[in-house]
């Protein structure tokens, strides 16, 4: 039976007085973290198909080019180990190249443009490769559509104590080829490429 005439009775709901607390989340923090910027490279740290012997102020190294905008040289690496028991200092150049990478990319002393700080040759790991990271203090202005060659020195050392640097002889990747400056000249091998590294110092914000 339903009575249309019952009259409803409605009471409100009661509120609390208390305050809901919300956590309140931790304010976000930030850092700059330093990052390796590539201007140009071809590194295969563990695989190597060939190699280049430094030493005497000889200089191994790598043709290469800019593309459409200027870059700045902050730093170059190249794949490198002690044979035996050399001494000198290691350091990087940077020259402008004549020729055209990949078909005779080369140098001559005139073209010189800077040199990285050294490194003590004694100081590493005697036998295991390692990634040379030199530092060119200032850097070098590097302009759009210009080739340039980089290559890498041991001062010191003889044919029995000597630097090593990785040189791909089995497939070309690159578009530039190797150079190399010792004492019958300067001299470019357009079917092997160098192992390295031009780049520039950035940073970039996380969040942590």
């Amino acid at each position: 039976m339903v009575n249309l005439g019952a009259k409803l009775s409605f009471k409100p709901p009661i509120l609390s007085t208390k305050r809901l607390y919300v956590e309140p989340e931790p304010p976000m923090r930030f850092e700059s973290i330093p990052i390796d910027l590539i201007i140009d490279s071809y590194m295969y740290k563990d695989r190597w198909t060939g190699y280049a012997t430094i030493w005497g102020n000889a200089e191994v190294g790598q043709a290469f080019s800019i593309g459409n905008s200027n870059r700045r040289l902050d730093f170059s690496k190249f794949t490198l180990h002690r044979h035996n028991n050399p001494t000198g200092l290691i350091s990087s150049a940077i020259h402008h190249c004549i020729g055209i990478p990949g078909i005779n990319g080369n140098s001559n002393d005139s073209l010189f443009i800077a040199r990285s700080k050294t490194i003590d040759i004694t100081t590493l790991q005697l036998g295991e490769r390692f990634e040379g990271k030199f530092i060119f203090d200032p850097p070098v202005q590097l302009n759009a559509n210009t080739n340039y060659v980089i290559l890498v020195r041991l001062s010191g050392g003889d044919s029995s104590n000597y630097l090593v640097g990785g040189v791909d002889v089995s497939i070309l990747q690159h578009y530039g080829n190797v150079v190399i400056h010792d004492v019958s000249g300067w001299k470019y091998y357009t079917q092997y490429d160098d192992y390295f590294i031009v780049g520039t110092n950035d940073t970039k914000i996380v969040r942590i």
